[in-house]
């Protein structure tokens, strides 16, 4: 990223819609250094890419860096839960949420009512 216009947050966030996961990792790395870690949209976008690469390990620590977790970024952890095959994960997460005061939408409900974790869950898996 050899410049003299400094990457802004419309520069890294086209950037982490690339394929390639060590791409979003170099991002993630100059997003850091450059002082915009705090941008939710950057945040957001991170934890989304980490999802996207089903490293849920690497998802739940940048969603622990987040000054403040909004609905947005707590929908992206349920789906990312779900989808890794953490389904009480998600479940103690989504009740988190609801504790907490944090804003529940459709995508939340959506994330928590899956037939994958409704199924388990009937089933009484730990799934």
């Amino acid at each position: 990223m050899a410049s003299s216009i400094p990457p802004d947050e419309q520069t890294f966030l086209s950037m982490l819609k690339s394929e390639r996961r060590s791409v979003g990792k170099q991002v993630h790395v100059h997003v850091e250094v450059s002082g915009l870690h705090s941008s939710v949209y950057l945040r957001n976008s991170l934890i989304k890419m980490y999802l996207d690469a089903g490293d849920v390990e690497a998802e739940e620590a940048m969603f622990r860096c987040t000054p403040t977790a909004d609905t947005v970024s707590c929908n992206i952890m349920l789906s990312g839960y779900v989808k890794g095959g953490c389904g009480g994960k998600a479940l103690r997460f989504f009740c988190g949420m609801v504790s907490r005061g944090i804003g529940v939408d459709q995508y939340s409900v959506h994330g928590c009512c899956s037939p994958r974790l409704l199924r388990a869950a009937e089933e009484g898996s730990s799934w």
